[in-house]
């Protein structure tokens, strides 16, 4: 790497950010997509315009369930760091653990273990199950 203290989980946490932060966009805007009835077309738009980014947004929302309540305070450590090390807000990743948190508090898919999944194997039902669950928890 190099010998500045940290450095190793400085670009673990900077890779992180990248993959883990994309995916809480791509739920974002997977499920306002649903909401306003055009999440197939943003799929097709996506598919016929950024294929690899699509293919790549899928396997993240589908894979992170299981391991979203881990990212709440990992994204938060990010957040942390950006601001300490790189000078931005860290509010954008307290947003992007609220995602997380959102996941894991809020919806079935909370409930996920990796190897025993029975919710969120696909993009619409990640997408149905977050729509319940942040419904319902709007009205507790």
């Amino acid at each position: 790497m190099n010998e500045r203290l940290g450095a190793a989980s400085g670009l673990k946490m900077c890779f992180g950010s990248t993959t883990k932060g994309f995916f809480a966009l791509a739920i974002q805007s997977y499920v306002t997509a649903e909401a306003l009835g055009v999440l197939p077309q943003l799929r097709n738009y996506m598919k016929r315009y950024n294929a690899e980014t699509l293919a790549i947004a899928d396997k993240g929302v589908i894979s992170m369930p299981p391991k979203a309540y881990r990212w709440v305070n990992e994204m938060q450590q990010i957040g942390v760091m950006m601001e300490e090390d790189g000078g931005f807000d860290q509010g954008l990743f307290n947003g992007v653990a609220e995602v997380y948190r959102v996941v894991a508090e809020d919806t079935a898919l909370g409930l996920e273990q990796p190897g025993k999944r029975s919710r969120g194997t696909t993009i619409d039902d990640v997408v149905a199950v977050m729509r319940s669950g942040m419904e319902s928890s709007k009205h507790e």
